[in-house]
């Protein structure tokens, strides 16, 4: 009997263990770990934030988190897409930087443009490209 009694203890404690293992997982079309500087960033968002036609939602809450953030953070963001590459996740990161200064905005990611690592400079591009296009006049983007 205190054998089963000490097997159900440690059945619960494994299970506690492995639930805070997995806490901090993100579903957004995939299976992730954000960067600890971005979890609560991410902890609301969900794909139901997702709409092609409509991405006010999504687009009002990365205009406010950035202006209570540090473009700083782009060096989470850019590590965060190499390890966990995302098309939809890049276009997340890119609401946020947009609504950042627009100089500090197009400086952030010069760095990983110049680098021989061809994944990082593709990263930036797509950022720069971005930013670049809501500097267009008469871009959707463009506020």
């Amino acid at each position: 009997m205190i054998n089963g009694f000490k097997r159900l203890i440690l059945m619960q404690l494994l299970i506690g263990l492995a639930s805070t293992c997995f806490a901090s997982e993100k579903v957004f079309f995939g299976h992730w770990e954000p960067p600890s500087s971005l979890q609560a960033f991410w902890r609301p968002i969900n794909e139901t934030w997702w709409n092609p036609d409509n991405n006010s939602r999504l687009y009002n809450y990365c205009r406010a988190f950035a202006k209570r953030s540090s473009p700083n953070l782009i060096s989470d963001i850019v590590s965060d897409l190499r390890r966990n590459p995302s098309v939809e996740r890049t276009f997340v990161y890119s609401m946020i930087i947009l609504n950042w200064d627009r100089r500090t905005a197009v400086k952030s990611p010069k760095r990983y443009y110049e680098s021989g690592d061809p994944n990082l400079h593709k990263i930036a591009t797509d950022f720069i490209a971005d930013i670049e296009e809501k500097q267009q006049p008469n871009s959707p983007t463009k506020k």
